[in-house]
Parts: C-alpha cells; structure tokens; sequence
C-alpha cells in the first residue's frame, strides 16, 4: 500500500516537474506551496484538508489527495478546500480529470480547487471506498 502512495506522489512529483516555466534562459522554476509559504502554514492547511477528507474518504485515499493538493495549492486554498470538502466530495468521479494539476491562468479559487482535486482524485483512484 505505501508503494503504491509512493507510486502516486512520483507521478504527481514528476509532472508537476515538467511543468515548469522559464524565468530566463537556462533556469527552470516549478512553484508549489513551499515557494509561497512557511512549511507551519503548509501543514495546518494539509492537517485540516486531510480530517475533512477522511470524513468521507479512506485514510489512504485521503493521504494520496491530500498530499497533491497541499503541494499544488496556497495554503489558504487548501484551507477553504477543507472547509468546502463536502460540496464537491461526490461529484468528483462525474467530472473528467484534467491532465495536469496546475489550474487555468486567472482562474477563481473554487476553479483551482475543483481543478487540482480532480486531478489528484484520478491519480488516487485506486483508494477510493
């Protein structure tokens, strides 16, 4: 079971590797939460996504999730993720998964959201009760 959540978080560690954006010639960039905030604000708004989820959820889909949300998103975000958790839980698997988990430029938080947890819904599928 934890190679198959190290197998997850790989593939998420590796996409979100390719996506990448010039900020000059020869240098590459990958933002993620620890760009924008202090590992402590990190980890509240992880712990508080990762109890709502497993409201609903299996503990090994919710630390699947959890983990590529808490990376891909601010902390406040993830926070009002959490908070919003049981709007969204079950239209999840009636939504397409996006390809990557990097939002739409200029989209709105609740577009980033439903964006990234789609996309780490499908890459944690196999956890899903």
């Amino acid at each position: 079971m934890r190679y198959a959540i190290a197998s997850v978080l790989l593939l998420a560690a590796t996409t979100a590797a390719a996506q990448t954006e010039p900020t000059s010639p020869g240098q590459d960039v990958v933002t993620d939460a620890r760009s924008i905030a202090s590992d402590s604000e990190i980890r509240d708004a992880r712990r508080a996504y990762r109890d709502a989820c497993n409201r609903y959820q299996s503990r090994d889909y919710c630390d699947c999730t959890t983990s590529g949300v808490a990376q891909a998103l601010a902390p406040q975000d993830v926070r009002f993720a959490a908070r919003t958790l049981s709007e969204r839980i079950n239209a999840e698997a009636a939504t397409p998964a996006p390809d990557t988990d990097t939002p739409p430029e200029g989209a709105s938080v609740a577009a980033r959201i439903a964006h990234v947890e789609g996309f780490y819904a499908n890459a944690c599928v196999q956890y899903r009760n």
